[in-house]
């Protein structure tokens, strides 16, 4: 075997600085910090599982079930790495023949000879331990392992590559971080190898020719050839990304012609690879020169010059139908048109005149802290507040609140008298940890000690033996904890087996499918979402039970099945939990994006603003709400409502005539306009109040269209109150008190203002009025936020104003 003779000079390695002195410090130091990382670890893992173990025994299962396959992968990923940069470091320090070290004796430099063995064993060590730690953080996370082990099908073919998306969603980030890990493993390897060889001097200048020690050449060579086949590797996964991020805008032939050339470039890094084994033996530096050369080439060409000359194919492919059916199975959209007839009612059915922030107003006045406010379960008609007694810690009141009932003077009239439930723990938004009648026994000292570093809390080691403990008090971060793969929402509350029960909806997310329909939710953006789990939370015991949704794709129960025996999926969830379930609005306006670009719709405008999706009672339960228009005059209204029916959810779709919906903006102001609002109005404001609007509602019975909206004041003198309400339909528009307003064909109609075209134009004028007055005293006050808002509002309407 070759070997390089080298020395060192004293500033390198001095002896001084390796007396048992030093060396102990050395050891002593890597030990604690090993420790530290290791014991962090361990204290997490217990505290963990102890917790896991408080909430259910299938909690646990599942938890450590997750912990040891993580354990698994970063001990395997390090085991890995250390292996490799330490047999790098061996066959490096194996290569050198002599190193000399020198130090002083008497005043005289002395030079001694390094044992290889010493010198081997060190590098070795010293590679293994970097390699160890860096194959640790970069190893395949256990969720992408995870799903790509299980699979998914969706049984839906991608047109681009002709493979089930499935492979886009599970299979694709596991290849990528595998990728990654050998990319960085590979790299490394290679920079600290050359830079060993070159300080050694295996690398020599000889007139203008550059000479590398033949031992030096094969082992970077190889390297290098390793570095060609990731390159590959990486192309080879090219075309998946080019599926995703081209396919929308890409004609075929042209997407076809980046994914030829992306094979191309894997074909020239295996030559290359070859062609680079060959000179680390031949010693030929022409032929190394050349075919990185072409390497290069062919990736500049691929990267730059290809889509320069397909860029003139470029399409919107996005509505095609393929993309619409695509979207509405990864969005989970079931459309459903009633059937038109005498009878036929779309929409809520009854005339819900609540919305959350103006419960939300009330509870506040009657001295409670609200922490939710949904529609109420199935079939109830009513509204669900539940809130928390600001005098009364740990007790819950849960209030029912009929959709269209008010008292005389506005107030919210509960269906029965508030229920209250003591004892509770688990609430949202609650942080930090609390000591609880169901928990974690503190124990003894190690054990608090333990639990104190875990959860970074000191005030537990001042904790008694016999004290439990409890921490992700919050419902959403407590599933969380436990099921991380998926999107939590707290969507109801409810009666489980005796006792108050959260009730959360899992949503699984896709990122990443070719032809996919960009949306956005919980802040990222998704090409996919779908209800996968359904969790309800004990709010006195904690305990966190899991079903699979009825909705759930392929990638739901492919999560679910992960998390066995956490989510139950031979076991429905119970009628209860599916009836307080409800539909999400971030999943509705989520579907929505998808549902306009499919139809090129647009969100109808309430005097210039854009209305958003909204949460109503119906009365087939929780329901969502919002009206699209076409952007062409006269192109149509169609209505969306996104409900459960018989547990499952659906889209109702309802085309209407536009000639009521676009008025929106005049029938607001002819509401606002009107003596018995004026009145109202102006009674609050000289009491110190303020009237604000609620949202608009709307529904469909026997072909007529009604909508409404109710006005109700702030609460800054006295409760929070509904005071008015404002009725518009075909056969005209109407408003008055609560209880007092003649709703659509309830009444005949004389004495309604019709929806004349004057009578549009006036109420378009008197909305650019109002929102005129609204700009100009936002922008005495310094309020660009408000003046912003009102100046949109007052484009919007004279932009409709100019289309018609």
């Amino acid at each position: 075997m070759p070997r390089f003779a080298t020395g060192f000079a004293s500033t390198v390695c001095p002896a001084e600085a390796m007396n048992p002195r030093g060396r102990r410090l050395i050891l002593i130091t890597s030990i604690a910090t090993v420790l530290l990382f290791a014991g962090r670890d361990l204290v997490g893992f217990l505290a963990d599982r102890w917790w896991a173990a408080s909430v259910s025994p299938e909690v646990a299962a599942t938890s450590s079930h997750l912990w040891w396959m993580r354990l698994l992968l970063q001990f395997g990923s390090g085991l890995i790495g250390a292996a490799w940069l330490g047999m790098h470091a061996v066959i490096v320090a194996r290569s050198i023949a002599t190193v000399q070290v020198q130090h002083q004796v008497g005043g005289v430099a002395v030079r001694e000879l390094v044992p290889q063995r010493s010198l081997v064993l060190s590098s070795g060590g010293m590679g293994a331990f970097f390699g160890g730690v860096i194959g640790w953080s970069v190893a395949i996370r256990r969720d992408a392992a995870a799903l790509a082990w299980h699979g998914v099908h969706y049984g839906v073919t991608d047109p681009v590559l002709g493979v089930d998306l499935g492979v886009y969603v599970a299979q694709l980030p596991a290849w990528e971080q595998a990728l990654q890990f050998t990319a960085v493993l590979i790299g490394l390897a290679l920079v600290v190898v050359g830079l060993s060889y070159w300080t050694i001097g295996a690398f020599a200048r000889e007139g203008r020719r550059v000479t590398i020690h033949p031992y030096a050449r094969r082992h970077i060579g190889s390297l290098m050839a390793s570095v060609g086949l990731v390159l590959g590797w990486g192309y080879l996964l090219a075309p998946y990304h080019l599926a995703i991020d081209q396919a929308r805008w890409l004609s075929p032939p042209a997407l076809e012609t980046r994914i030829v050339a992306a094979h191309v470039v894997v074909g020239v890094a295996i030559a290359v690879s070859a062609l680079t084994l060959r000179w680390a033996f031949v010693g030929r530096h022409t032929l190394v020169l050349a075919s990185w050369g072409v390497m290069l080439a062919t990736v500049v060409v691929e990267r730059f010059l290809v889509p320069a000359f397909v860029a003139g194919e470029v399409v919107t492919a996005s509505h095609t139908g393929y993309a619409r059916d695509l979207a509405d199975r990864l969005y989970g959209i079931v459309r459903v048109t009633p059937v038109g007839g005498g009878g036929t009612r779309s929409g809520p059915g009854i005339p819900d005149r609540w919305d959350r922030e103006a419960l939300i107003r009330q509870s506040r006045r009657r001295g409670e802290h609200p922490l939710l406010v949904v529609p109420g379960p199935a079939h109830s008609a009513a509204w669900l507040v539940v809130g928390q007694p600001s005098d009364t810690a740990g007790t819950l009141t849960v209030s029912r609140f009929v959709a269209d009932s008010v008292s005389p003077d506005g107030a919210a009239v509960p269906g029965a008298p508030p229920e209250a439930f003591p004892g509770v723990t688990i609430l949202p938004m609650a942080e930090g940890w609390s000591r609880a009648p169901a928990g974690i026994r503190a124990g003894h000292v190690l054990r608090r000690a333990a639990l104190a570093w875990a959860r970074q809390a000191p005030g537990m080691l001042a904790l008694d033996d016999s004290a439990t403990v409890d921490w992700h008090l919050d419902p959403v971060e407590r599933v969380t904890s436990i099921m991380p793969t998926v999107e939590w929402r707290l969507t109801g509350f409810t009666v489980h087996g005796s006792q108050p029960t959260w009730v959360l909806n899992g949503f699984a997310v896709v990122r990443g499918v070719p032809h996919g329909t960009r949306s956005r939710f919980g802040g990222q953006a998704v090409d996919g979402v779908a209800p996968a789990i359904v969790a309800a939370i004990g709010a006195r015991s904690g305990t966190v039970e899991a079903w699979l949704d009825p909705a759930a794709d392929s990638l739901g129960r492919a999560l679910g099945s992960l998390h066995r025996p956490f989510v139950r999926l031979d076991e429905p969830p119970p009628g209860e939990v599916l009836d307080a379930l409800g539909y999400s609005v971030g999943w509705f306006d989520a579907q929505l994006v998808a549902l306009q670009s499919a139809t090129g719709d647009r969100l109808l405008a309430d005097e210039g603003v854009p209305m958003g999706a909204d949460a109503l009672v119906s009365a087939e339960g929780p329901a969502v709400q919002v009206l699209l228009e076409r952007p062409e005059p006269d192109g149509g209204v169609t209505m969306l409502t996104g409900v459960r029916h018989a547990h499952l959810p659906r889209v109702e779709v309802v085309r209407l005539d536009p000639a009521l919906p676009t008025a929106l903006g005049s029938v607001s102001a002819a509401w606002r306009s009107s003596a018995g609002f004026t009145q109202v109005d102006d009674s609050l404001r000289a009491s110190g109040d303020t009237l604000i609007a609620g949202p608009l509602r709307w529904a469909v019975e026997d072909g007529h269209l009604t909508v409404w909206r109710s006005y109700g004041s702030l609460g800054r003198r006295g409760p929070a109150r509904l005071l008015w309400t404002g009725v518009a339909s075909s056969l005209g528009i109407d408003g008055g008190r609560p209880g007092a307003v003649r709703w659509g064909g309830e009444h005949p109609t004389e004495g309604l203002l019709e929806t004349t075209p004057e009578f549009e134009e006036f109420g378009r004028l008197e909305s650019a009025r109002s929102w005129l007055m609204r700009a100009d005293s936002a922008l005495v006050r310094g309020d660009l936020t408000a003046f912003g808002r009102a100046w949109e509002a007052l484009r919007g309407i004279l932009r409709d104003t100019t289309r018609e």
